[in-house]
């Protein structure tokens, strides 16, 4: 069960330059291979592409990140994360939601997605959202060649 954040509620924002410091602490923490600044500067490039983050509005700490683009009718999440000190508290539920909003608004009418199939941990948070197994991306991932699975849901 997830414990709840406490008050003042934690705020959605897109993030800027000024955030990266933040953004590449959360990445270090969360995976094998993070995100590095070159590829966060890349994104902020993009047109298509959004970098969202919910923030403590007490203390300004980045408490979880999400890079997604939207294509056409599509929302592509690339990466998510929370911060470890922060995880279990719903904020990755706050963000996902958020962020399915802001693409369903923008027009998309999908989400799609990949994860590792031995996350499983992630698998049953996405699970939660409706997301569901649509194929497979074999030797996916740089650090391991693990298989990532692609997950879908409409929105």
């Amino acid at each position: 069960m997830a414990v709840a954040y406490p008050s003042p509620e934690p705020v959605a924002l897109t993030l800027v330059e000024a955030d990266l410091p933040q953004a590449l602490s959360v990445q270090a923490e969360s995976f094998a291979i993070p995100w590095t600044e070159r590829q966060y500067r890349d994104e902020f490039a993009l047109r298509w592409s959004h970098t969202t983050g919910l923030k403590d509005p007490a203390t300004g700490e980045l408490l979880a990140v999400a890079t997604w683009w939207t294509v056409g009718d599509e929302l592509h999440l690339l990466n998510f994360a929370s911060a470890k000190a922060h995880r279990r508290r719903g904020l990755g539920r706050r963000l996902l939601t958020h962020v399915l909003a802001q693409a369903a608004l923008a027009g998309c009418t999908q989400a799609i997605l990949e994860v590792r199939a031995s996350n499983a941990g992630a698998l049953r948070f996405y699970q939660r959202f409706g997301f569901a197994p649509i194929g497979e991306r074999k030797r996916y991932y740089q650090d391991n060649g693990e298989d990532a699975l692609v997950l879908r849901r409409d929105l």
